[in-house]
């Protein structure tokens, strides 16, 4: 679902719900805080599910309970009530849901592009014979992105912008990732948004890649955050310094242990081991740091698009 709808969808819902949960902290028979995760299957949180395995969260204290939702809708709703305390969502749906008085706080950055190769972990694609060689041919095309008015199709726009092109003389269409490369080579349409492992096995079978967005944008850009509620927050401060100092720790082991974050993918994935061998990864890091992460970034075209009134708040959005 489209951020900007999913947010303004989950406003009414999500704020009558709001005292419905319990935002105190529990602990078990170890004296471990139990908290409660929703995430989604996907390669990004690879480092989260090592630091599980390899006792870090437990190290700093958290008994993590992951619960696994297919979008941010539903993970949104239950952090805010209480049934989870901390939630993973891009930070786009985040960033609206809060101008909409949604009670979200950022928490840590959760998947990242760059620097480096993981700058190349999204792109749009063509059929090898295209005639699109280079981002001016995407002019007047049609180019499928897997929900309009997400944070896909917004980075998109403004690297088209960089490159010269007024994403408005694109016709925008609506494609889920796993569907993208038939669609583009059945000809369906001209062009594609397109991510890992997807994105490997679409130019293994001779698709092209004419622009990968974040290159244009800058270093590092946050594509998605780990999140928790507002009310949880102030309860429990120290909880939430705990939860960043283990999520931390677990970005610097998968740093370290690139083949062990290629192997742990495919335990909690649907993606075979050979993809996951060769596909590009995205980066991690813990800096909160707006404008080194790159959220300002996205905050900023977000306004500029009209999906915000306003840059975002950071000392309001981001959990001390």
């Amino acid at each position: 679902m489209a951020a900007a709808v999913m947010a303004g969808a989950l406003a009414a819902s999500v704020l009558s719900a709001c005292g419905s949960g319990s935002a105190s902290a529990t602990k078990d028979a170890s004296g471990k805080t139990v908290v409660k995760l929703g995430l989604m299957p996907i390669s990004a949180l690879a480092p989260l599910h090592l630091g599980m395995r390899k006792g870090i969260f437990d190290k700093h204290g958290i008994k993590l309970q992951t619960q696994v939702a297919q979008s941010g809708a539903a993970i949104v709703p239950a952090v805010v009530s209480g049934e989870q305390q901390f939630g993973f969502a891009n930070s786009l749906t985040l960033m609206i849901a809060r101008s909409k008085g949604v009670p979200v706080k950022i928490v840590a950055p959760a998947a990242q592009a760059g620097p480096g190769p993981s700058q190349k972990y999204e792109g749009v694609i063509v059929k090898k014979d295209s005639p699109i060689r280079a981002p001016a041919d995407l002019a007047g095309k049609t180019v499928a992105v897997n929900a309009l008015n997400d944070i896909g199709g917004l980075l998109i726009s403004a690297a088209l912008r960089k490159e010269g092109v007024d994403p408005k003389s694109i016709k925008w269409t609506e494609i889920g990732f796993p569907d993208v490369n038939a669609a583009v080579e059945a000809g369906r349409v001209d062009a594609a948004y397109q991510t890992e492992p997807f994105l490997y096995q679409a130019t293994r079978a001779g698709s092209r890649v004419v622009l990968y967005q974040y290159p244009d944008l800058g270093d590092r850009i946050t594509i998605a955050s780990y999140f928790t509620s507002e009310r949880f927050a102030k309860q429990n401060p120290k909880v939430v310094s705990d939860f960043r100092a283990a999520v931390d720790e677990s970005y610097k082991y998968a740093d370290a242990h690139e083949a062990e974050v290629r192997s742990i993918v495919t335990t909690f994935t649907k993606i075979p081991e050979p993809v996951a061998r060769k596909m590009v990864l995205p980066s991690w890091s813990s800096d909160l740091d707006p404008q080194g992460n790159g959220l300002d970034l996205v905050g900023r075209v977000a306004a500029e698009d009209g999906l915000i009134k306003q840059r975002p708040d950071f000392g309001d959005l981001i959990a001390k």
